[in-house]
């Protein structure tokens, strides 16, 4: 069964309070698994995923870039939870490459038909080419920068392949008129959300848990209360976040000093080594039912070119 991003992610942003509702750029058609082997997931599932956004590198034809080589020499790729190493992984593909760009998507758009693990991408039908469409050459990236192998170190637990979300059971946020407990990529964000909701510094988090990804999305879909009760909001890396509202708001992009195409998904220009990201953005100065929404309420997309 084939898939394109773009009308998966337009019909399923819909749920999701969309903000940047335009198809995504992405138009090749990308090889998905069949729904019995995928697993049919869930309209609230995917709603929760499509708040995060991934990158990927894409050529001129919007076809992604297999990055990675094994010792068996097999190719595979990644969709990144972060921006910067998204741009560290373009950069290397301009080199033979001018016209590669980065595209940004949903989570729920691919989370189903990628690998989970290096093994399961390794195992895909091996392609002639440098891209491919087929999903299952694909994993998800977790954030690789200093600060989050660092906060990764402290869990022993945790795999190479592992996406960890970090929580406070004591930390509820209320959206959309209802409390929900919020999961976070990155930790740094969860400890700044709680010190901005009680009003003081803290040198730890009183009840800090790690789960992961896969773990949390296998819970919801098994209806697992424990999961489901109070509801999870998953909360993209801050500076992910920064860049679709960006995009979304046609201003200045945070890998980027151009401006973007408003609404309509658009390609910011002007990427480069010396655009990077320099540290997250400024945390939401007001959380809950303020009026302000918090950064991650505005994250939903249908996808873009950077």
């Amino acid at each position: 069964m084939n898939m394109r991003i773009g009308p998966i992610m337009t019909r399923r942003v819909a749920l999701a309070l969309a903000t940047f509702a335009a198809s995504s750029p992405l138009h090749a058609p990308l090889l998905a698994l069949p729904a019995s082997a995928a697993g049919a997931p869930s309209d609230d599932v995917l709603r929760k995923l499509s708040r995060v956004p991934v990158f990927v590198v894409t050529n001129s034809k919007d076809a992604p870039y297999l990055t990675e080589v094994d010792e068996q020499s097999r190719r595979s790729g990644f969709f990144y939870l972060g921006p910067q190493e998204a741009l560290a992984a373009l950069n290397d593909i301009k080199a033979f490459d001018p016209k590669a760009s980065l595209s940004v998507v949903s989570l729920e758009s691919v989370y189903f038909d990628i690998s989970k693990s290096a093994v399961e991408a390794a195992s895909a039908p091996q392609p002639t080419a440098g891209t491919s469409t087929d999903l299952r050459l694909f994993r998800l990236r977790p954030l690789q920068d200093s600060a989050a192998l660092a906060d990764r170190e402290k869990d022993a637990t945790l795999k190479p392949d592992d996406v960890p979300l970090y929580y406070d059971v004591s930390l509820l946020l209320t959206v959309d008129g209802t409390a929900q407990r919020p999961y976070f990529f990155r930790l740094q964000d969860l400890k700044r959300t709680y010190e901005q909701q009680s009003g003081k510094k803290l040198a730890n988090l009183p009840s800090l848990s790690v789960t992961t990804l896969d773990a949390l999305v296998q819970s919801l879909q098994a209806g697992d209360k424990s999961a489901m009760q109070p509801s999870a909001l998953l909360v993209a890396a801050s500076e992910a976040a920064a860049v679709v509202e960006r995009m979304s708001a046609g201003s200045t992009s945070s890998l980027g000093g151009a401006q973007g195409d408003g609404a309509q998904g658009g390609r910011v220009q002007g990427v480069g080594a010396e655009a990077q990201p320099r540290g997250l953005p400024e945390a939401p100065k007001s959380l809950g039912d303020s009026g302000d929404d918090p950064f991650y309420l505005n994250v939903p997309f249908g996808g873009g070119k950077i």
